[in-house]
């Protein structure tokens, strides 16, 4: 099992608050994305996938989803348990 690294300072915006479990944290920089991938056994953390903002081309949310665009067949969904949770990440996003 790997070592949850230690996060940068800095972020803009965290949240570990996800209505399944593959999600453990998702944390927002100036320059990049960084969500932490959790087992599904036990929901450990497995790796942190990083996704740079340059590479975003759009952002959109449906109630509680909030979907990162970053080109045609690559995007992914951020299932938020709160809508408000969802709407404080999409402020955060659009304010970069």
């Amino acid at each position: 099992m790997a070592k949850r690294p230690q996060p940068a300072p800095g972020a803009i915006y965290t949240c570990d608050r996800f209505r399944n479990h593959a999600f453990g944290e998702v944390r927002l920089y100036r320059n990049r994305l960084e969500t932490d991938i959790t087992t599904t056994y036990l929901h450990r953390y497995k790796k942190t996938d990083v996704y740079q903002v340059s590479d975003l081309q759009g952002v959109t949310i449906k109630k509680r989803n909030v979907t990162w665009k970053r080109s045609a067949l690559r995007s992914f969904t951020l299932p938020f348990k709160k809508v408000e949770d969802a709407q404080e990440f999409y402020n955060a996003v659009n304010s970069l």
